[in-house]
């Protein structure tokens, strides 16, 4: 569990990024936000997302009246971007006005994928196993999916002294498989099909089996079959995965 630093995908070189999604992000926080602002938020507290032709970016309230936001893009973005964009709005700046700006980071290298999730007495869980971009956060739900199933199988393994053997992670890795390539193939719709995003969560669709599809998938269930529209993203990953080389394992 070591997180973005993915200790064992570092030391066995089994890192594989993912070159279709968001490359780089920028992020500042704000500290003290006014009374009048956090109402904006309540009861709800949702998270803002706001979609840009090159990425999106987000205004996440965190507890302790602070905001969190940011710009992830496909192309090189650096925090004078975020300044002259995001920050500069109406928007943010009614959100922030008398707030303490923290300061502001910038991440690149952004999603990956350990394709050597598990070997002898070791397992990646966490960021450690899978970094996806985070526009529909799923980052939480897979990695506490990750660890409590592998503590359900490494428990009795220990137990009985098999906790060794080869394919005692087998059947969870290509669990962990599905989520991964199900969210994968959603990013990759959300960042390189200019009609998706507007269509499923702005527009008037009319095709509700999809749309119902994808709140499935965005409630993070994956891990059971008839979603025509999971099948649909997974079997597109697996094409794409050839295609590309990309992970798909």
């Amino acid at each position: 569990a070591s997180g973005q630093s993915r200790l064992m995908a570092r030391r066995l070189g089994s890192m594989v990024p993912y070159d279709r999604f968001g490359t780089v992000s920028v992020f500042t926080h704000y500290d003290g936000v006014s009374d009048a602002a956090w109402t904006e938020f309540a009861p709800s507290f949702n998270i803002r997302i706001l979609l840009r032709p090159d990425g999106w970016g987000w205004i996440i309230p965190l507890p302790g009246q602070r905001l969190s936001i940011g710009l992830v893009s496909k192309s090189k973005i650096t925090a004078a971007d975020l300044e002259a964009g995001l920050l500069s709005g109406p928007l943010v700046q009614r959100l922030t006005a008398g707030a303490r700006r923290l300061e502001t980071r910038v991440i690149g290298n952004f999603s990956y994928r350990n394709k050597v999730p598990s070997g002898a007495r070791f397992t990646a869980i966490g960021d450690a196993s899978c970094f996806l971009d985070p526009v529909f956060s799923s980052g939480v739900t897979l990695a506490l999916r990750n660890a409590e199933r592998v503590a359900d199988i490494l428990a009795p393994a220990l137990e009985a002294g098999t906790e060794g053997a080869p394919d005692v992670l087998s059947a969870h890795n290509e669990s962990m498989d599905r989520a991964f390539r199900t969210f994968s193939g959603l990013i990759d719709r959300f960042y390189n099909n200019p009609t998706f995003a507007q269509s499923i969560f702005l527009g008037d669709s009319r095709d509700m089996a999809i749309r119902r599809g994808v709140m499935s998938v965005l409630a993070g269930d994956v891990w059971r079959t008839g979603n025509p529209f999971q099948e649909m993203l997974l079997s597109a990953r697996r094409a794409s995965g050839r295609a590309r080389a990309e992970p798909s394992g």
